[in-house]
């Protein structure tokens, strides 16, 4: 009994083909794919079209396209047809993964009609697949290249590319890439020029703006409802931007790679400045007096606040280091509002980062009295000359030290868990959930991660060969250290403790490098 094929009529169509004959339409893909099921007879039959009209081929982030992965994966399809590979992807690594593994894995047949490529019988043409997908991966190249090239060269000439006009000025009616100035927002840019040049604070003349209920920009955005929300990033930006002398700046980023939505920012210092595109706002005196007092008011920098525990702090939960975020009443302060620490993890979960214990943070403060206190608990114990030498001497009858096996274990779980990390960034690879770029990445990181990991246990295997102890002179002098301590310090903290770590209900441990600590 021969095979029933249920087939996936696939139909792309971007805007890089737009400019192409009617042959690339998504009727003339349907007309090529019903055919050919006409043509393989009736063990083939048409379950569903998945159109991606408007998407580009270099990613498999298309709607209908992830639709039909869904189908294969629950069954509803074994069979894709398309009218050539290029509909499929213009990725090359992307087409041959699905092609030659994904598909091959899952049994589904795949044919692309006009490159005469079918994966279900034996032909010279699927021998070719590999090459075919990279010239339409040059294809891709070549078409982005022109396109960049294009956009650059009207950007020389002054013309304004970007979407959306800066404050203070609209788009011209009859030329989109022409700005005119929008006197209402003119005069508030004016406004915010004068008032800084006057003295006034970023946080002042944001806090002014909104007492005046001035709306902010970007107001376009919300659905007809008009905010009054400013920053102070917001005025600081506009006080640099020289579009306001009537000049348009360009070059501020790249794209890192035609296959990738990931861009470069470029250093101020190098951007590119076409002059005299469009009426000015500010005049160059009172721009340049502006600058002048941010460089002064830049010079004037906030001390940076030493953290004594950097570096020993470890999150319970995920084995990732943790962070400590000083925040201050106003930015022009230094007065300080609240010092937390965070799990790294937790706080980069938009960089595809995991950890259960997300944004919860504990006090700085708080930690530190907990380490104080517990040393100043353990020597208030061993403060005696002769419970200093029993420790000695029952540190010495110890084989191995368990604060060493500790570290071990709390390492071994940590590669564990940058295995599995690496495991599930794979499948979340193949499952097209990350773009090749992405996994390429984050593979690097957690490879870095893993590879210092085992550096540590082997560090630690050395040490286990000759194990650590404290002599009777070392002991004591540790001691007194921690006895005239007045708060953390962390020359004397890090001489004695390998880690502390932080549970998700902000419990802390604290690991010593020294057994005999655990003795007390």
């Amino acid at each position: 009994m021969n095979e029933k094929y249920k087939v996936a009529g696939y139909l792309r169509l971007s805007q890089e083909d737009g400019d192409k004959d009617v042959s690339d339409s998504i009727v003339s893909q349907k007309n090529i794919i019903d055919t050919k099921v006409k043509e393989l007879g009736n063990d083939f039959y048409i379950v569903d079209y998945y159109i991606d009209d408007g998407y580009t081929g270099l990613n498999t982030d298309r709607p209908n396209f992830q639709r039909m992965i869904k189908d294969v994966e629950n069954g509803t399809i074994n069979c894709i047809i398309t009218k050539d590979l290029s509909r499929l992807s213009r990725n090359s690594f992307e087409a041959n993964y699905y092609i030659e593994l994904y598909f091959l894995e899952r049994n589904i047949r795949y044919i692309s009609v006009l490159d005469n490529v079918d994966t279900g019988t034996k032909n010279a043409n699927n021998d070719m697949i590999q090459f075919k997908t990279l010239i339409n991966d040059w294809y891709s190249k070549d078409i982005s290249r022109k396109i960049k090239s294009s956009v650059w060269a009207r950007k020389e000439k002054g013309m304004y590319m970007s979407s959306i006009a800066p404050y203070g000025y609209r788009k011209n009616k009859e030329d989109k890439h022409k700005l005119e100035v929008c006197k209402p927002e003119a005069r508030i840019v004016k406004r915010i020029f004068q008032e800084y040049d006057n003295g006034k604070t970023l946080v002042d003349i944001v806090k002014k703006l909104q007492e005046d209920k001035i709306p902010s920009p970007n107001n376009n955005n919300n659905n007809g409802e008009i905010r009054y929300k400013w920053r102070t990033e917001t005025v600081r930006r506009m006080l640099s931007n020289r579009v306001y002398l009537g000049h348009t700046q360009y070059g501020k980023r790249i794209n890192l790679s035609y296959k990738s939505k990931k861009v470069k920012y470029i250093p101020q210092e190098e951007w590119k400045i076409a002059y005299n595109t469009h009426e000015a706002i500010i005049d160059e005196e009172l721009f340049s007096r502006v600058q002048s007092k941010r460089n002064i008011n830049k010079a004037i920098r906030r001390k940076k606040y030493e953290w004594e525990l950097n570096g020993l702090v470890k999150c319970k939960e995920c084995g990732e280091k943790m962070t400590l975020k000083v925040k201050y009443k106003d930015s022009s302060s230094n007065e300080i509002k609240s010092k937390k620490i965070y799990c790294l993890n937790g706080v980069k979960r938009h960089q595809g980062k995991c950890c259960i214990k997300g944004s919860k943070g504990i006090s700085e403060d708080d930690v530190n009295e907990i380490i104080y206190q517990n040393l100043k608990n353990m020597v208030g114990k061993i403060v005696d000359g002769n419970k200093i030498k029993e420790l000695i001497i029952k540190q010495n009858d110890e084989s191995k030290q368990s604060g060493i096996r500790n570290q071990k274990e709390i390492l071994n779980k940590e590669l564990q868990k940058t295995e599995d990390e690496i495991k599930t960034l794979y499948t979340d690879y193949r499952n097209g959930l990350l773009d090749e770029d992405d996994y390429k990445q984050f593979y690097g990181e957690i490879a870095n991660k893993k590879n210092r990991i085992k550096k540590e246990i082997e560090i630690i295997e050395k040490q286990e060969e000759s194990t650590p102890v404290l002599n009777e002179d070392k002991l004591k002098s540790v001691v007194n250290e921690i006895k005239n301590m007045k708060g953390i310090r962390k020359d004397i903290v890090s001489d004695i403790i390998y880690n502390i770590e932080i549970d998700n209900n902000n419990n802390v441990f604290i690991n010593y490098k020294y057994n005999i600590f655990n003795m007390v």
